[in-house]
């Protein structure tokens, strides 16, 4: 048995209605015989996107 290809794909849209994100859900159906792709559809979960983290204190 050959091993699946895990793919990690980023949706660029933080709409949950994005075209983006629908299209990745499509490869996604399409792809499920040949590949594990999964969807990182919450771009929060990126470090880049967390303001928290990369605001300055000001005193």
């Amino acid at each position: 048995m050959i091993e699946k290809k895990k793919i990690l794909t980023i949706s660029g849209s933080i709409s949950r209605n994005s075209a983006n994100l629908y299209t990745l859900k499509i490869i996604a159906e399409l792809g499920q015989s040949s590949s594990d792709l999964n969807i990182l559809d919450d771009l929060n979960e990126l470090p880049h996107f967390k303001t928290k983290l990369t605001e300055k204190k000001c005193t």
